[in-house]
């Protein structure tokens, strides 16, 4: 999942706005692990970017909107 799509999931969880725009990533971080993605290595894309606290895996869904609601939460706090 993208991050543009993790923030509108986010939104539509949180019943907030929804992003009308798509900003290209300037991260240097981030763009190297969506490179890595386009090589189709998406497990080493992944890592990467939980290794840089960007993505949270869980076991489920349900873990996964829990955690982008928490955040939200903590951020609008």
């Amino acid at each position: 999942m993208t991050r543009g799509a993790q923030y509108q999931e986010g939104h539509r969880l949180g019943h907030g706005l929804t992003p009308t725009e798509n900003r290209r990533q300037d991260d240097a971080d981030e763009c190297a692990a969506l490179g890595v993605w386009r090589t189709g290595d998406h497990e080493l894309a992944l890592r990467m970017l939980t290794a840089g606290d960007r993505a949270h895996p869980t076991e489920s869904a349900d873990g996964a909107g829990a955690q982008i609601l928490t955040v939200r939460d903590g951020r609008l706090a």
